[in-house]
């Protein structure tokens, strides 16, 4: 009689060791038992666990009941029990991606933050947290090379660690959740006029594909601002509304009235924030640019860089045809303002050539002018009264028009400015005389050198 090998394979009822008997339609071993004539089939343990592996990721992932599976639901969970001890890993490859997306998302009271490729969605690391906190986005981060933009939530955490890890990555608002979190805050139906413009720019965003779009889109939160900034700035006081329940909380006494249209702008506001400060830091070029408007703004700043002895890097061929004070870029209401300041040392309000508030102010920047009070001789009365004229404020500014000004009295190559309603005062001096009497114009015009503050 045959004898049985030593690794057969033992009978499940009578434990005595089975002969081979063939192959099933499967092509596995069967085996049967001479004792009690029971067969069985082999099994590939290293096939079994992957159909399981299979079967507890679809069930997993796809959220497939598991009374649709093949087996018992029993009998699923007791071979699936394993699966949820792998701990999968991705072992770092450093290879830099150009876009990455970061966010957290919560599993049974934990949170899971996953790190995706912008491009191809390919999964890059992932980790485990109890909330969504600088530390843990600095361990996600640490197992990734540093990417070229990070698109995120634009939460605290996430670009705080950001900047300590990737100094050098640009991060891009995600658009999806600011449309969701403006929505939030003045609703999806907001009541109030305001609410429903901020509302229309938050459903823009999605709708930008380029540059120039960006950058008109950019200029919208401030127009908005400007509308409705004093009703941003309402404020509900505890003494009058005590039966409010943030009368009990407010630590000043009182609270914002219109808080969660305040939130909603200033997250569309940071949406232009390029290096992690606070929009608050600027405040103060930002009532700059509203008392003196852009030209202002652009002329103070070229000034800052010339007395600095600064050149910005990128613009090394703009930069050398830069002037400050240059006379052939005047209009016709500076040059009048120049004029009578050369002149008499001062600018009478009358000023025959009209501007706008915002081309007035941009001129009083370009100029160097300040608006003070004066006593002045009016035209057409011998007393003296106090009027609100224009002054040189900043001499440096002002001194390229001077000389320039004067320059061209010398040559005679230019024409005196005269208001056009008014006639010219009998002690005005012809043009050909001016050269010879402009020390003397002052006295000759009966002004008087103090000022009323």
């Amino acid at each position: 009689m045959r004898t049985r090998l030593k690794r057969a394979r033992k009978c499940p009822i009578c434990n005595r060791p089975m002969r081979k008997n063939g192959h099933d339609r499967n092509g596995r071993q069967r085996w049967q038992c001479d004792a009690c004539n029971a067969t069985t089939a082999a099994t590939v343990a290293s096939r079994s666990h992957a159909s399981t592996l299979r079967a507890f990721l679809d069930w997993l992932l796809e959220a497939a009941p598991q009374r649709r599976l093949d087996c018992d639901a029993r009998t699923f969970r007791r071979r699936s029990a394993w699966c949820w001890q792998l701990e999968p890993r991705i072992e770092p490859d450093g290879v830099v991606h150009r876009v990455v997306m970061a966010d957290g998302t919560w599993v049974n009271g934990w949170c899971l933050l996953a790190a995706v490729d912008g491009q191809n969605g390919e999964v890059l690391a992932w980790q485990w947290c109890n909330r969504e906190s600088t530390a843990a986005y600095r361990a996600l981060f640490e197992q990734i090379a540093p990417p070229d933009v990070l698109v995120c939530d634009g939460m605290k955490g996430i670009l705080k660690a950001c900047a300590q890890i990737w100094p050098n990555t640009r991060v891009q608002r995600c658009l999806i959740h600011m449309q969701r979190d403006t929505r939030a805050d003045p609703t999806s139906k907001p009541r109030l006029q305001a609410g429903r413009e901020l509302k229309k720019l938050a459903d823009m965003l999605t709708r930008i594909h380029d540059a120039e779009a960006a950058a008109g889109w950019g200029e919208a939160p401030d127009a908005w601002h400007e509308r409705w900034k004093r009703m941003l700035a309402e404020r509900t006081y505890a003494k009058d509304n005590p039966d409010d329940p943030r009368a009990a909380t407010s630590k000043g006494g009182w609270w914002w009235t219109h808080l969660p249209l305040r939130r909603a702008y200033f997250r569309l506001e940071r949406l232009f924030q390029r290096d992690g400060r606070s929009p608050r830091e600027f405040d103060e070029l930002r009532r700059f640019r509203a008392k003196y408007g852009a030209a202002g703004f652009i002329m103070a700043s070229c000034d800052l860089w010339l007395k600095d002895n600064e050149r910005p890097e990128d613009s090394k061929d703009f930069w050398d045809d830069v002037t400050i004070g240059s006379a052939d870029d005047l209009n016709q209401a500076e040059e009048w303002m120049a004029d009578q300041i050369v002149r008499f040392g001062y600018a009478p309000p009358n000023n025959p050539y009209r501007q706008d508030m915002a081309d007035h102010k941009n001129s009083l920047a370009k100029l160097g002018l300040v608006s003070k009070t004066k006593r002045i001789t009016v035209e057409g009365s011998d007393k003296k009264q106090v009027k609100r004229v224009l002054i040189v404020g900043d001499e440096t500014r002002f001194a390229p028009y001077r000389a320039a000004i004067e320059k061209q009295w010398r040559e005679g190559g230019v024409e005196r400015f005269v208001e056009p309603d008014k006639p010219v005062r009998e002690d005005t001096a012809p043009v050909d005389e001016l050269p010879d009497v402009l020390p003397n114009l002052r006295e000759q015009m009966g002004v008087d050198d103090e000022e009323y503050f």
